[in-house]
């Protein structure tokens, strides 16, 4: 909810202010399997570092929240396609090279990004933009290149918006 108030608020101020808007929806990969493999404590113990690196790589003025279990978003404004890129690129460079502790255990994740910078006069609605985001590559079918492009030592990312074709596909950078 408090999201998707805040969401809809920032995209009509953006509107209204011709500024950029972006929003990245993070979800951490292989989740459920995860969940099998540790107990809810542990999971929720994942969720909150994962939830603190995202904070830690964006601007003060941008809000993360945890959208479901596993699922995270953020919404950047003022920013454009190239910002929303770099952030991006954040995100994925800093949830990967952490290595994550429990009692003798040790184990990384990685996470898929799907981004958007969207033509704000194509969208009506945040709800619009947050479905867009959220679309998986079966959803594309007349994009040659499928898009959702692995990164070589996982997490993804998506184009900023193939409908409207405001970004080109193109994968996170190897971070290793």
């Amino acid at each position: 909810p408090y999201f998707m108030l805040r969401g809809s608020n920032n995209l009509s101020y953006a509107a209204r202010h011709n500024e950029g808007f972006g929003v990245l929806l993070i979800k951490i990969d292989k989740f459920d399997e995860l969940c099998r493999q540790f107990d809810a404590y542990v999971m929720e113990n994942v969720q909150v570092k994962i939830g603190s690196y995202i904070q830690s790589v964006v601007r003060a003025e941008d809000t993360v929240a945890r959208l479901e279990d596993g699922t995270f978003g953020v919404l950047l404004l003022g920013v454009g396609p190239k910002g929303v890129l770099e952030t991006a690129a954040r995100v994925n460079k800093k949830v990967k090279k952490k290595i994550i502790r429990y009692n003798e255990q040790r184990f990384s994740v990685t996470v898929s990004i799907g981004a958007a910078a969207p033509v704000l006069k194509l969208y009506s609605s945040f709800e619009m933009i947050l479905r867009q985001v959220r679309a998986e590559p079966a959803d594309y079918p007349h994009v040659a290149t499928p898009p959702r492009v692995a990164g070589s030592s996982g997490g993804s990312y998506r184009p900023l918006d193939a409908l409207t074709r405001d970004f080109a596909l193109v994968p996170l950078p190897d971070t290793r």
